[in-house]
């Protein structure tokens, strides 16, 4: 260290020691005189000192103990007698002046003085209960799932809380101090299955005339509807007792197969009570007992034969047979596929057989038409009459696994164009692809069109130009028939002619592009003149019941659109500008009446007339019928026998009680001259219908 500082240093020091020796001196002269003791002589009797006769605190001498800290130090004698420090524990219930009170955890709240539960004051904490009338829910909580509220009825306070017994009987009713964990079963009381009442739930199996009283529900699906103590016995259902083989095993089983075997189930099923399988075959006996013959199929008769041919008794399984051997007619148990070649089968197949469509194709040395017949021909393809080697491999994998010949042979051996067969090129330009498909097909270089190609027919309102193909057509074409349309400058009759005139339409000889789009989408879709133009230019009116009206549009509207419908002038037109009155018929001349007499103008239909009432004169309108052989029409009254205004004309009603020789002439030949026409014929059924007399 630098001498300078230790010197300083030093000098801090002794400031220090200085500030301390003042503060002492100071201290010291601020106290006053002590307190002199004077002590007794050496040779002094000794002094006794009576407790009784000296006044003041015991704290002049005693210090209190920790255990007294919080008391009232001035009253030590209410606890101490003299000359001793025996105490006698006060009857005060104010434990809270002398001792400082900690509640334990759990303990109740305090309302009331430490004495009512201790009453032991001065010796101990101990709680009683003797003596203690009050609610017990006061200072106890009951447990979950208790029950009651009225603890004195298990509970007494001499006994322990955990202690108490409570006093069971066989009587009571379970149900109100406890919940069933279980069903309910009808007719059934606690104590007959929990024996052990006010002890242990425990369950004791009783014992009940029938268990489906408290087990129905219980019972298996499929379970058998018997009698429940054949097979179990309680305290458990498991495990269960097969019953002996001499029980009805259908009762409880229901078996896979058919139920009428002539022989009992334990014949094949001896495991009784263990398992079902495996089955023992019974002793050879008659098989058609218990066995039917399978069904034949499209391929196979089942042989009426005996079982032992084919099958090992007791077999292993049914379908574990023997073929027989290759000296059987195979034909007995076996029907041939149809189309199948008349042959003997060991040609082609083993015998026995590892299955029956295992068959072996002969050798290339066999004739294929013994067994092969040559395709139908189609439309495009016909079988060619060659040798089967040339397309197939002998023997084949498949039938029609061919192989097709290459691009240099003849197509049309074995096919059929669906277009002319006399083109220029070979059938590979425009079809590639061959062997696989006719399609997609190149259009061929060939320059010449009509080579291949003739011009479509003329129709009635085209004629194909002799122009230049590709005036029209890319060539090669995507589609021949995708031509392009000549501009507007074309002239439109080198191609097409005007359609042929129609009853009601004659096509007008005007500039094309007047009416139609050029070039156009479709040569029929016009536009059709507007209404200030003339009909008759191009259209021609009907040639019957039409009016030579030459305002068209008065009648039909929607021009450009549609001739109909039309619409009837207002009544205040005249009708014969339009209309002619109908012939007259035989029984029908129409009158020169004022037409709105019997129609309405306009009119619905022009049929639609009305009938004047039945005050009109009839003969104004119609004439009688012409007189026949038989029938004269009479001059009577139309009403007499005509309902006015009819039905229909002919809806006549026949007079009774009348002269019918009025309007009746008997046949020239053959008919007597009586007059009683009644005599033989009815009104009621037709006149050549007579009654025999």
């Amino acid at each position: 260290m630098p001498k300078r500082n230790r010197i300083a240093a030093l000098i801090l020091v002794a400031v220090l020691v200085l500030i301390a020796v003042i503060a002492f001196v100071s201290l010291r002269s601020t106290e006053g005189p002590r307190e002199t003791v004077t002590l007794p002589p050496a040779d002094a009797a000794p002094v006794v000192f009576d407790h009784l006769t000296e006044e003041g605190t015991c704290s002049i001498c005693h210090a209190p103990t920790r255990e007294h800290a919080n008391m009232e130090f001035n009253r030590c004698e209410d606890c101490h007698a003299y000359p001793t420090w025996d105490a006698e524990h006060p009857a005060d219930p104010a434990c809270d002046k002398c001792h400082t009170v900690t509640i334990p955890v759990g303990h109740i709240a305090v309302t009331a003085s430490c004495v009512t539960c201790h009453p032991n004051t001065g010796e101990s904490w101990v709680f009683v209960h003797t003596g203690m009338e009050t609610n017990c829910l006061e200072c106890h909580t009951a447990p979950a799932d208790h029950w009651g509220d009225d603890c004195a009825r298990c509970h007494e306070p001499s006994v322990p809380w955990a202690e108490t017994q409570f006093p069971h009987s066989s009587t009571m009713n379970c149900l109100e101090c406890h919940d069933r964990p279980h069903q309910d079963y009808p007719g059934v009381s606690c104590v007959q299955c929990h024996s052990g009442v006010g002890v242990t739930w425990l369950f004791t199996h009783g014992i009940f005339s029938s268990c489906v009283s408290c087990h129905e529900a219980d019972r298996p699906a499929a379970h058998s509807a018997g009698d429940c103590v054949i097979c179990h016995r309680p305290p458990s259902w498991t495990p269960a007792k097969h019953p002996d083989a001499s029980s009805n095993c259908i009762a409880c089983h229901m078996p896979p197969h058919r139920t009428d075997y002539p022989v009992g189930c334990t014949s094949c099923h001896p495991y009784v009570g263990v398992v079902w399988k495996p089955a023992v075959h019974v002793q050879p006996m008659s098989c058609v007992l218990c066995h039917a013959s399978p069904a034949d199929s499209a391929y196979t008769n089942h042989p009426d034969a005996n079982c032992e041919s084919c099958h090992n008794i007791p077999p292993s399984t049914w379908a574990d047979a023997s073929h027989p051997t290759a000296a059987v007619d195979c034909l007995g148990c076996h029907v041939a596929p149809a189309g199948h070649p008349a042959l003997a089968c060991t040609n082609c197949h083993s015998v026995p057989p590892a299955t029956w469509q295992d068959a072996l194709h002969p050798s290339s040395g066999s004739v294929c038409t013994d067994c092969h017949s040559s395709p139908v021909d189609t439309a495009y393809t016909a079988h060619p009459d060659a040798d089967c080697g040339s397309c197939h491999a002998i023997p084949p994998a498949a039938w029609t696994a061919g192989t097709h010949p290459a691009a240099d042979s003849t197509c049309l051996t074995c096919h059929m164009p669906p277009h002319r067969i006399d083109y220029p090129v070979a059938c590979a330009e425009c079809h590639p692809q061959v062997g696989v498909a006719w399609l997609p097909l190149l259009h061929t270089t060939y320059a010449d069109c009509t080579a291949c190609h003739t011009e479509p027919a003329e129709t009635a309102t085209t004629d194909h130009p002799e122009l230049d193909c590709g005036s029209c057509h890319t060539i090669p074409p995507a589609v021949w028939q995708d031509g392009t349309h000549p501009a507007a400058a074309a002239t439109c009759t080198d191609c097409h002619t005007a359609p042929g005139n129609t009853a009601t339409t004659d096509h007008p000889d005007l500039n094309c592009g007047s009416c139609h789009a050029i070039p156009p989408a479709v040569w029929q879709d016009g536009m059709h003149p507007d209404a200030a133009s003339t009909c008759l230019d191009c259209h021609m009116p009907p040639a019957t019941g039409h009016t030579a009206l030459t305002d068209c549009a008065s009648c039909h509207p929607q021009v450009g659109v549609a001739w109909l419908p039309a619409l009837h002038p207002a009544a205040t037109a005249t009708c014969t500008d339009c209309h002619t009155a109908p012939g007259n018929t035989a029984t029908t001349d129409h009158p020169d009446l004022n037409c709105g007499t019997c129609h309405a103008i306009p009119p619905a239909a022009w049929t639609a007339g009305t009938h004047p009432a039945a005050t009109a004169t009839c003969a104004d309108c119609h004439t009688e019928p012409a007189e026949t052989a038989t029938t004269d029409h009479p001059n009577a009254d139309c009403g007499t026998c005509h309902v006015i205004p009819p039905g229909i004309w002919t809806d006549a009603t026949h007079p009774t009680n009348t002269n019918c020789v009025l309007c009746h002439t008997p046949p020239a030949t053959g008919h007597t001259k009586r007059t009683d026409c009644a005599s033989c014929h009815d009104p009621s059924r037709p006149w050549t219908e007579p009654n025999t007399p």
